[in-house]
């Protein structure tokens, strides 16, 4: 534990940029935000880690990292929100439900039809399930409702996706995740648009004075990104 720990602080030095990124986003927007930052600004080594958002969280607030990659949602505030951390949006997306699509291209479930359908959920750990819970705990016509019953939980929405494509159910999955499948029609909506929940891509910063390559790149994100006031 000793060595990990001496390793992790010698990794922490080293780098020039320490980020923390929700797993889905580590794969979909990560690579290629930090890609075309980079023609703008020079800096050194880059740490990335990708974990739940929770986890990703308790790296901020223990400032381990400088920034902190996930969705959000102007309506459900995480404790990032609550502890003021300046925050910006670098984007938007959507998380839909989606099934696996039948032979005639239709969703092998879907949600409105009447019938009881397996829907495949977030863990309590995931971001995106604190996001689908609070938002639906308003409305009956979501997972929890009377035609839908929770068949299986995962904090992962990869792994929520290759259960859908399987044919397990119906997953709220993040656009930018399945557009690949949904263009090849193996995976199709599985609901109405009023089941579609929108989604930010926050990029959220150290609350103190950061290292300068730190500043400059945020410097770069806020003359580009819709600044978000913090709220008392």
């Amino acid at each position: 534990a000793a060595r990990i720990k001496a390793r992790l602080a010698q990794d922490q030095s080293a780098a020039s940029l320490r980020f923390a990124v929700t797993h889905a986003l580590s794969i979909t927007f990560f690579p290629r935000w930090l890609g075309a930052l980079e023609t703008n600004l020079q800096h050194g080594p880059v740490q990335t880690l990708s974990d739940l958002s929770r986890a990703c969280e308790d790296l901020m607030i223990q400032r381990r990292v400088q920034f902190v990659l996930c969705y959000g949602h102007s309506d459900v505030p995480g404790r990032l929100d609550e502890g003021r951390y300046p925050v910006v949006c670098l984007g938007t997306d959507v998380a839909l439900p989606v099934a696996a699509a039948d032979a005639a291209g239709q969703p092998l479930f879907e949600l409105g039809r009447g019938e009881l359908v397996p829907v495949l959920d977030y863990s309590d750990a995931s971001g995106l399930g604190r996001i689908l819970r609070t938002l639906f705990a308003k409305t009956t016509e979501r997972g929890a409702g009377s035609d839908a019953a929770v068949v299986f939980t995962a904090h992962n929405a990869f792994l929520l996706k290759t259960m859908a494509l399987a044919g397990r159910g119906i997953a709220w999955l993040p656009e930018s995740l399945v557009a690949e499948e949904l263009g090849s029609g193996r995976l199709v909506a599985a609901g109405s648009a009023a089941l579609r929940v929108p989604l930010e891509v926050r990029l959220y910063r150290q609350n103190a004075v950061m290292a300068p390559t730190a500043e400059a790149l945020w410097g770069l994100v806020s003359k580009e990104s819709a600044l978000y006031p913090v709220s008392p």
